[in-house]
């Protein structure tokens, strides 16, 4: 049976994945209309395309996997603050400080969730940062892309 840290990682980083913007082939660099809706709801609904391959490098407890998935994470939350309209801001917002911490927690120790499941202290802040407040904005977000994106075609990643 699988820990409850594991299973908390893989279940956490799998919805926050549905939910990150993908750069463009690009590099991601600004564009004249970087807060529009449209620029912003392809590049989110783009990257939910991919949540099956992320989720398997995070289930793989590779450590290398896990840290290339969340840095890249901690990067498209950036290019989704950056893109993100008015009336999403505060979630992006608290997605994005959410996976940056949750990334700064991993690195401490060296992305290697066994590390964060023998460490009490570590799995209880794990734990911590997976707050309501996090849920919500989550649950906003997946509204968000399934209401006010349904029309956008999805970027190329």
């Amino acid at each position: 049976m699988p820990s409850p840290v594991r299973s908390l990682a893989a279940l956490v980083i799998a919805a926050v994945v549905a939910l990150a913007a993908c750069t463009s082939s690009d590099g991601g660099s600004a564009t004249a209309n970087t807060n529009s809706q449209d620029v912003f709801c392809g590049l989110l609904l783009s990257f939910r395309s991919t949540i099956d391959s992320l989720a398997d490098d995070v289930g793989s407890g590779d450590p290398n996997a896990l840290r290339d998935v969340l840095q890249r994470m901690v990067t498209q939350a950036g290019v989704l603050q950056d893109r993100a309209p008015d009336d999403i801001k505060t979630d992006v917002d608290t997605y994005a400080s959410f996976i940056t911490e949750v990334d700064a927690l991993f690195a401490g120790k060296g992305y290697d969730i066994t590390a964060i499941e023998g460490d009490e202290q570590a799995a209880g802040r794990f734990a911590e940062l997976n707050s309501d407040a996090v849920d919500a904005s989550l649950d906003q977000l997946r509204a968000y892309a399934d209401q006010d994106c349904a029309t956008v075609v999805p970027a190329t990643t």
